[in-house]
């Protein structure tokens, strides 16, 4: 019996150097805006092939998300102005402070309040699984 079997090649979305810039830039001016962040760090999904800057802070689960990216894009808006960064709001997504990926990478990684940039590539971090990520700050 002969069965043919196709193969699905789906091209991986780069992470690209203004990318990493534009994500430090834009946890530093969050620094600068008293965003509380706890961790700041590029994480691809296979599912939708796409990166997104994750924000993980407190003050999502205190004011709720709505209330977080609106702070995200009045710092967008106005810091970005005098910058040769770009990033949109939609290449972001905010987390709670104890979300179970945040928890995990709080254990496993320490960066403090610096930025950092270092990459982790199909390794798992106290039991979750990180396909890839650029890391800024976890702390």
């Amino acid at each position: 019996m002969y069965q043919e079997v196709l193969v699905k090649v789906v091209a991986k979305e780069a992470l690209t150097p203004q990318m990493i810039a534009a994500g430090a830039e834009l946890t530093r001016q969050l620094d600068t805006a008293g965003f509380d962040l706890v961790a700041s760090f590029w994480l691809y999904t296979s599912e939708a092939n796409e990166w997104l800057l994750v924000l993980a802070s407190p003050y999502v689960t205190a004011a709720g998300p709505l209330k977080a990216y609106t702070r995200i894009q009045e710092v967008l808006r106005n810091g970005f102005a005098d910058s040769n960064q770009s990033l949109n709001l939609q290449d972001t997504t905010v987390r709670e402070d104890d979300d179970p990926l945040i928890v995990a990478l709080r254990a496993g990684i320490k960066t403090r309040k610096k930025i950092d940039g270092k990459r982790y590539t199909e390794t798992v971090i106290n039991g979750q699984f990180i396909e890839d990520a650029y890391v800024y700050r976890v702390s």
